[in-house]
């Protein structure tokens, strides 16, 4: 059970890793094209939130693309985004006025809304089968 659960938190900070490149990437690319700093946070955390969907639900968590496609899944994910997009928001925000730095405020988003991620993410996917 023990290494089961090493492995299961190995491959969520993996996808974390990935999905927080994914929303930088995409955050500065829309900076770069003239986007509002507020705005290309919300398309990149959007961009880096469909992503962790993805490989949470099938590699984190080991389910089949079919279970994860389901509304009782994908209903309680948008749950756990809108309590990530709130408290990442909310800190990227208030970093980038002390700052006036986005990237700042972006990383620190990161980092902050990264902490209560896999517990919350536990509940909606379940254990694998």
């Amino acid at each position: 059970m023990l290494p089961q659960a090493f492995g299961r938190i190995a491959a969520f900070l993996g996808v974390g890793v990935v999905n927080s490149l994914i929303d930088v990437i995409v955050f500065l690319l829309a900076m770069g094209v003239g986007v509002p700093p507020l705005l290309a946070h919300v398309i990149g955390f959007a961009a880096g939130g469909l992503n962790s969907f993805l490989m949470n639900g099938l590699l984190t968590f080991g389910r089949r693309f079919a279970d994860i496609a389901r509304w009782r899944t994908v209903v309680p994910f948008i749950g756990v985004l809108a309590v990530q997009f709130s408290i990442g928001t909310v800190t990227f925000w208030l970093v980038h006025r002390l700052t006036g730095w986005p990237i700042v405020g972006k990383v620190v988003a990161i980092g902050i809304t990264t902490v209560a991620s896999f517990l919350l993410m536990r509940r909606v996917f379940g254990t694998a089968r």
